[in-house]
């Protein structure tokens, strides 16, 4: 385990903790095969950041500006990313994952997030408008009113999602999974009675 130093710029292979400066801006900086542990970065500006095949566990990023960062194979565990507006990230290097993340109010709109895994998190109040979502996995994923308008869904898994309205006349849905209770839901928009 390394401390976070805002004096070096590089870090390969470690474990970093100490990064504690909630509402900072922060100078960039490269992690590469690392874990970030324990971040407390809520409200900061992370200009030019980038994170390739990282972890970042028990960290709360909410509100944090993520501008121009490239996120690549990096998997968020446990971490509070509330109100952050993702389109700001660097989105030819994108490659993200959550697992029992919070992630309310976020902005993903218009964004390529082919495949990505949004498991046992809170995601309610999220923008997916137009986003691309095809094979997402969202098991275990509370979306209560999140928006989904135009968002590509082809393929995707929401057999375990909770609270999921998802207008199949809005959004591309072919291939999809979805819960016996949404289907009926997405069925019933049309005036069709299931008995």
């Amino acid at each position: 385990n390394v401390a976070f130093d805002a004096a070096q710029f590089v870090y390969e292979d470690v474990c970093i903790e100490g990064l504690n400066h909630p509402g900072e801006v922060l100078a960039p900086t490269e992690a590469y095969r690392s874990t970030l542990r324990g971040a407390r970065v809520a409200g900061a500006t992370l200009r030019r950041w980038v994170l390739e095949d990282c972890r970042v566990e028990d960290s709360d990023l909410s509100n944090a500006v993520l501008s121009e960062c490239t996120l690549l194979r990096v998997t968020f565990v446990r971490c509070r990313l509330v109100g952050v507006d993702w389109r700001l990230l660097s989105q030819l290097l994108l490659s993200v994952a959550f697992v029992d993340c919070r992630l309310s109010l976020s902005n993903f709109a218009g964004m390529g997030l082919r495949g990505t895994s949004f498991r046992d998190s809170q995601a309610t109040e999220v923008d997916f408008t137009r986003t691309d979502l095809r094979d997402a996995d969202f098991s275990g994923t509370d979306l209560h009113g999140s928006l989904f308008a135009s968002t590509g869904l082809e393929g995707a898994d929401l057999s375990r999602a909770e609270n999921d309205d998802v207008d199949p006349s809005n959004n591309r849905v072919s291939g999809a999974v979805f819960s016996l209770q949404a289907a009926v839901r997405m069925v019933e928009r049309f005036g069709i009675v299931v008995a």
